[in-house]
């Protein structure tokens, strides 16, 4: 629901935090999620709804509101013999399959004999998935709370079961309440206030927007992806909780009987449906040989099912303790170990290394140079699946090391104030090895080859949608990036480098964002002014004396809007005299459009663009 929510009123930030995390918002996921969620909630709504009636009928609370018992022998529905051979085979498999349902239930019910093996197990694989939420959390979310809210949930749903069968032995009706009781309220904490807590960081969050501020990305970026439905296993995960809670409520409701007036209706119409005076269809009379011999082997039975409780309540209080003990462990190596750069330290269970999601390397600080076995050596000591941003800075002679290839959830590469020496294939990003890269970032850096090999590697991440070169000694990028780099792409910065011409590359690239900004390039070639899968193009602080003549009337700047105060605007009718998608946005700044007054003229001439 959460994801419902989010994605209907901000549906651009979904779709930008999970392009820039390595993955893409399904839409029909989504669509399939907020089904069912809204599904359970109408199926609760329907049934508070129910209960009130009822409650006011009864002239007090009461959660009975059917006329048959749900939980009674099965047998009482068995029909007989020749009502079997009437009904046709389809009809008479289906009951037989329904009968055969209803008789496990029934075993398995609260007044079952097999209530607490039946318990036992569905506790069992909700710990199990308990586990994996509590694991995901602590790999995933940084915030301690939130942690200490998922291990609380998991750790109570261990203790809580073995507690009350120590307090209640012999009230066996009340322990069987109290444990469905409980473990309803502990689906709703781990299925609702462990997302809702999520979601409530990620809303403070995006009050202070920065995308270029790792630590708010990354924070913003993990809280989001726990709480949007985006793959079946989310699905599943935040369906599980919702039935097993409709399960026990069903469970549950048998015991809170209503007052005489209402059973005795509730009977009086059983007999009726029936025909019978007691209401129960008479079935076959076994009498079973050796009594005394069967009294012995079911009290065997009872005790050895009573004994394997024992071991399973034992089991889960030593379960509990040992996720105490690794959450005490993760949360200490926090405080005790400390890295020099890491900017955020996550409280991930069981990590080998050092687990820091965001390090910076400044070559001044370790009073390195940057050189291969220098970064190779500070980087064996982070935790290989924890790290998703590295920044490299300040240093003098950059060599990628391989390395870097290990870390296969780094979705942010950022290279500041730098001279990348070489950067090898053997460093290279590939789909196989870093298939969550999704940002690339080189600032205020020259390079001593003319363009890395690695950044011209065949099987690019097709998720790296970010390329950021600024401010660097490059004077072209080669055309072989045009099949290399990912298609579509997100965002292409080539700002304030220095190229003299308009690379032949961009002209056939798949961008939405493209900025030219600060370059020396005094033209523009009419393929670049053609390509149709340009949003915004950004030519500001360049050269650029004219534009070329395409043979179209007006301005070939779509739409020409160019101040020099920056100035945009969105023109939605530009699919007919180019063919392209709107709305579009082309800006720039100290070109030849210097005024609005000369913006109006060149509107007036193509009347198709106002």
């Amino acid at each position: 629901m959460y994801s419902f929510i989010l994605t209907i009123r901000n549906p651009n930030d979904v779709t930008v935090v999970l392009r820039n995390f390595g993955t893409e918002h399904r839409v029909w996921v989504l669509e399939l999620a907020t089904v069912v969620a809204i599904g359970v909630a109408l199926f609760h709504t329907s049934v508070i709804v129910r209960t009130l009636v009822c409650s006011v009928r009864q002239r007090q609370l009461t959660f009975v509101h059917t006329v048959r018992d749900t939980h009674s022998h099965p047998e009482s529905f068995e029909p007989t013999s020749a009502q079997l051979q009437a009904m046709f085979m389809p009809v008479r498999l289906f009951w037989r399959f329904m009968l055969f349902i209803r008789r496990w239930q029934f075993l398995c019910s609260i007044r079952g004999p097999y209530f607490e093996v039946a318990f036992h197990v569905r506790e069992t694989f909700e710990l199990v998935w308990q586990t994996a939420q509590a694991y995901r959390v602590s790999f995933f979310i940084n915030h301690v709370w939130v942690n200490q809210l998922a291990v609380a949930v998991l750790v109570l749903n261990c203790w809580t079961t073995p507690l009350i069968f120590f307090l209640f032995p012999k009230k066996q009706a009340l322990r069987r309440v109290l444990c469905m009781a409980v473990d309803i309220g502990l689906d709703m904490a781990s299925s609702m206030g462990i997302p809702l807590s999520v979601f409530l960081t990620y809303r403070k969050l995006r009050q202070t927007t920065d995308w270029y501020d790792p630590v708010w990305a990354i924070t913003a970026g993990y809280d989001l992806l726990q709480v949007i439905t985006n793959t079946w296993i989310d699905v599943l995960s935040r369906g599980i909780p919702m039935v097993s809670m409709v399960l026990h409520l069903a469970a549950i409701e048998p015991m809170l009987r209503p007052n005489d007036r209402m059973h005795h209706a509730t009977l009086f119409r059983s007999r009726r449906v029936s025909g019978h005076p007691t209401g129960i269809v008479p079935g076959r009379v076994i009498v079973k040989p050796f009594p005394r011999q069967t009294r012995l082997i079911t009290r065997v039975i009872n005790k050895a099912r009573t004994a394997h409780l024992h071991v399973l309540n034992v089991c889960f209080i030593i379960y509990g303790i040992v996720v105490v003990v690794v959450f005490a462990l993760a949360n200490q190596r926090v405080y005790t170990e400390q890295v020099s750069g890491c900017a955020m330290t996550m409280r991930q269970w069981l990590a080998v290394d050092y687990p820091c999601a965001i390090m910076e390397i400044d070559c001044s600080q370790y009073e390195i140079d940057g050189t291969r076995t220098q970064l190779a050596t500070i980087l064996d000591d982070l935790d290989r699946q924890a790290l998703a941003v590295l920044v490299l800075s300040h240093c003098p002679a950059i060599d990628v090391p391989p390395t870097i290839q290990e870390f296969q959830n780094l979705v942010w590469l950022e290279i500041f104030n730098s001279t990348i020496v070489n950067w090898d294939l053997d460093a290279a990003f590939t789909k196989a090895k870093s298939s969550y890269m999704s940002r690339l970032m080189i600032v205020h850096t020259n390079f001593i080859q003319s363009f890395p090999p690695a950044l011209t590697v065949a099987g690019f991440p097709p998720t790296l949608c970010v390329i950021e070169i600024v401010g660097t000694n490059l004077t072209t990028i080669p055309d072989s990036v045009a099949s290399t780099w990912p298609r579509p792409m997100y965002k292409l910065h080539l700002e304030r480098n220095q190229f003299k011409t308009v690379p032949s590359a961009l002209s056939v690239m798949d961008i939405t964002f493209l900025s030219l900004a600060g370059n020396s390039i005094a033209s523009l070639p009419v393929s670049l002014l053609d390509n149709e899968e340009f949003v915004v193009l950004s030519l500001a602080d360049t050269a650029i004396d004219s534009l070329p003549d395409t043979g179209v009337q007006g301005s070939v700047m779509r739409p020409p809007a160019l101040s020099e105060q920056n100035l945009s605007m969105r023109v939605n009718k530009t699919r007919a005299l180019y063919g392209i998608r709107g709305p579009y946005r082309h800006f720039g700044s100290k070109n030849p459009f210097r005024s609005v007054p000369e913006l109006v003229d060149i509107l007036q001439q193509c009347p198709s663009l106002k």
